[in-house]
């Protein structure tokens, strides 16, 4: 995800480069392969919420990708909008995740040392 969104950033200001296109194809593959492994895990039902807030973040996440490279072989502009949705929706379930993530340490008193969470 970090590499995902480091290389938005790059390209937002230019078209992107058949590398950047590679890249990306990279970045889809690899999220579209921990959403397989995150659906494969049964987190506890305490923890069942967060876990499905996460695992749709990364199918939004793989949409977001999959949709601007279409735009982009396509010139398509109705792709890059498909984009952008998805983009902006799982901005917006990463965040409920990330601070349900976040009671769910605070409730059962669980340092980021334990997890490694923060770093």
């Amino acid at each position: 995800m970090d590499e995902f969104n480091s290389l938005t950033i790059d390209i937002s200001s230019h078209y992107p480069s058949d590398e950047e296109l590679s890249q990306l194809t990279n970045c889809y593959n690899l999220i579209t392969y921990m959403y397989n492994k995150l659906s494969e895990m049964n987190p506890p039902p305490n923890a069942l919420s967060v876990h499905l807030n996460y695992v749709e973040n990364y199918s939004k996440a793989s949409d977001t990708i999959l949709f601007y490279i279409i735009a982009v072989k396509q010139n398509d502009i109705s792709y890059f909008e498909k984009s952008v949705a998805a983009s902006k929706e799982g901005n917006r379930i990463g965040d409920e995740a990330y601070n349900g993530f976040a009671d769910l340490l605070s409730k059962y008193s669980i340092s980021c040392n334990e997890t490694d969470y923060c770093e």
